[in-house]
């Protein structure tokens, strides 16, 4: 293998392993998508719009001890909370909630 041929490689690799850029949205700004900010979030959860992350996680940790790896606010009708979690086994679930309700809408993985 050539020096130049492994320096196209790995530069192929890492243009394909970058992020898109965010294309710019009304006003100029990015247009992020469909997810809520961590500080939009919080606003909604103080105007009571939606119930807060923590008493979802009180309700999945019922039912799959474990903890969170991560999740985000989704804007929608309802809007929805996607929580990455792991349980106590080492399974990783995706768990959506109802960030109106806080019902749990379903579970997939593990």
């Amino acid at each position: 293998m050539t020096f130049r041929f492994l320096l196209a490689a790995i530069a192929m690799t890492a243009v394909c392993a970058a992020p898109a850029a965010a294309q710019p949205g009304r006003g100029g700004q990015p247009d992020l998508g469909s997810t809520f900010s961590p500080g939009e979030a919080r606003d909604a959860v103080q105007r009571g719009q939606h119930v807060p992350l923590r008493n979802i996680l009180s309700q999945i940790e019922a039912r799959y001890p474990g903890r969170m790896l991560g999740a985000r606010l989704d804007r929608g009708q309802p809007s929805v909370y996607v929580i990455d979690w792991l349980t106590e086994d080492g399974r990783k679930l995706t768990i959506r909630a109802n960030a109106e309700n806080g019902a749990i809408l379903g579970v997939s993985g593990g």
